[in-house]
């Protein structure tokens, strides 16, 4: 298939589309080690600084799509640039659309995160998810890790189409290739206090008095990035825990990057729990990952909440 369609023509189009969604674009000619070099600029930056991508690349791998057969719409295009400019720093955008055009590539960096589906009602907007009570379990895609934290992108309905898939599908596939992507990690809070209070000593700090290593078999579960605590309901995991437990514990959102878990038998006053939920929420949580006000219970197979 043969096209007319110059650097230029591709680029007007792009700076069009891109406007229309609301984001200011320039093109940038900057020098290279072929010569000069065309960057597409998102400005303004919430950091003051300008996010930049090679819309040659873009262009080249658009046009090679296109002449054998196999165009891509320029929808899709503009979503992947888009995807690009919004992670930080932005990352290589061929990566991220292939990713979102082809579910061959999607579908093995799949992993689940937890958010509260009242709480983030408007972010959840339009996209996939399942509910464990109040708690919504949404598919995200890793598009990297970093020294600080990884890159990800929510599921969204617009994916579900391109890629041709049911929510069913997704949500199978990601609670199957999350315990891989994002493995699971279980702390003992006795471990991390004592931790926390060697650190503390090592430092000169002076200790709260009262302070002691807590005689506890609380635990806490998260991921090894420490991103999420949605791998308390990768499979197997609540029967793990139960089995530890007698089948009672209950479950505290302490943000939406882990949850605490607290032994049944060992909880005397178990409405104080939601009560301290809250407190930790205001004390100790930003607001964005607030995942809930309020404890939950697992008891006979099932959950519950406080």
């Amino acid at each position: 298939m043969k096209s007319n369609i110059t650097l230029e023509v591709f680029e007007s189009i792009v700076i069009e589309q891109l406007k229309e969604r609301g984001y200011n674009t320039k093109i940038v000619e900057t020098p290279g080690k072929l010569g000069s070099e065309h960057r597409l600029i998102k400005t303004p930056c919430k950091d003051g600084l300008a996010a930049a991508i090679r819309i040659e690349e873009i262009y080249y791998d658009y046009m090679k799509k296109l002449t054998s057969g196999h165009p891509v719409l320029m929808e899709k295009v503009v979503d992947g640039i888009i995807e690009s400019f919004n992670m930080k720093p932005p990352v290589n955008y061929a990566s991220v659309l292939t990713m979102l055009e082809s579910w061959d590539e999607a579908k093995g960096r799949l992993f689940i995160a937890a958010y509260n589906k009242d709480r983030h009602a408007e972010y959840l907007k339009d996209k996939v998810y399942t509910c464990v009570k109040d708690l919504a379990i949404v598919p995200r895609l890793l598009v990297g890790r970093r020294s600080d934290g990884i890159m990800s992108i929510i599921v969204t309905q617009k994916l579900l189409k391109t890629w041709g898939k049911t929510e069913k599908e997704v949500m199978v596939e990601a609670f199957k290739s999350a315990p891989v992507v994002m493995p699971i990690e279980v702390r003992s809070m006795s471990n991390l206090v004592e931790e926390m209070l060697f650190n503390m000593k090592e430092a000169g700090e002076k200790v709260p008095e009262g302070l002691e290593t807590p005689d506890s078999d609380m635990i806490i579960v998260t991921t090894r990035d420490n991103f999420t605590g949605a791998s308390l309901f990768y499979d197997g995991v609540l029967e793990m825990i139960a089995k530890q437990f007698d089948g009672f514990f209950y479950i505290l959102p302490s943000s939406t990057c882990e949850f605490i878990i607290v032994p049944g038998k060992n909880c005397p006053y178990p409405e104080e729990l939601s009560r301290m939920v809250s407190d930790i929420n205001i004390r100790a949580v930003s607001p964005d990952c607030v995942l809930s006000d309020h404890a939950y219970v697992y008891k006979n197979g099932k959950i519950g909440s406080l």
